[in-house]
């Protein structure tokens, strides 16, 4: 991760959220680590639990478009007794810079902006909404993806060794197919936004494994979004969660 010059986003996070330390992916697996330990546990029992979420901060931090990662944060409850398991994640793509006669209101930015990510293919773009933020603008583009799961799904090599050397009937044949069967509706969002005063672009992607209630999770997600305020902030100070 490099250090950006830029106005940082500001997001209010309702329920429990992590913050994961995307400095290196050392230190992402590091905080997936410690995040898991403290909701599940260090047993045997909570194994495939620990397996799971290494795999969801790893995908989280690769979801990018080629975008330098900024932030992530993961929450686990929307308040206590209810399950909220959604990711977002802050990038900032490098070469994605309006041109310099475009000037730097929100409305200017955001109409280049979709038409400069429709001339390179970008899915989704023609149908995306526009949402006033206040200060900035963001079009969100967002689709429902079918996903199963497997441990083998932890590395390019298709085994984690040291897991599956430690945790065997995690992997056992029987587990394996029986996760694969599990398909999933995953909803991902992502969020183009303008930054004030500048050409630069941020993207937001948030995601979660409800895409069976996908209209309430963009409604929460777009209220995150509207909520969000640009400050000159040091990044660990780039959310708040209202749970504390």
């Amino acid at each position: 991760m490099t250090t950006s010059v830029f106005p940082e986003l500001r997001f209010r996070l309702p329920g429990k959220w992590y913050s994961i330390d995307v400095s290196s992916e050392a230190a992402a697996d590091e905080s997936a680590r410690r995040m898991a330990e403290e909701l599940v546990g260090t047993s045997d029992e909570a194994a495939l639990v620990r397996i799971k979420l290494r795999e969801r901060v790893r995908r989280a931090a690769e979801g990018g478009r080629a975008g330098a990662i900024r932030a992530m944060f993961l929450a686990t409850e929307l308040q206590k007794g209810v399950a909220l398991p959604a990711t977002l994640t802050v990038f900032e793509p490098p070469k994605l810079r309006m041109a310099p006669a475009v000037g730097t209101s929100p409305e200017a930015v955001a109409g280049t902006m979709r038409k400069a990510l429709a001339e390179v293919g970008v899915d989704g773009i023609e149908e995306a909404e526009e949402l006033d933020c206040g200060a900035f603008r963001a079009l969100r583009i967002s689709r429902i993806e079918a996903e199963g799961w497997s441990p083998t799904a932890l590395d390019e090599s298709g085994v984690d060794a040291d897991a599956a050397a430690r945790y065997p009937f995690a992997y056992s044949p029987e587990a394996t197919a029986e996760a694969e069967r599990s398909v999933q509706r995953r909803l991902v969002i992502e969020y183009w936004c303008t930054v004030p005063e500048s050409k630069q672009v941020l993207v937001v992607v948030c995601s979660t494994p409800l895409g069976d209630i996908a209209h309430a999770m963009v409604r929460l997600f777009d209220s995150i979004l509207t909520a969000a305020t640009y400050v000159p902030a040091p990044r660990e100070e780039a959310a708040t969660s209202l749970a504390g």
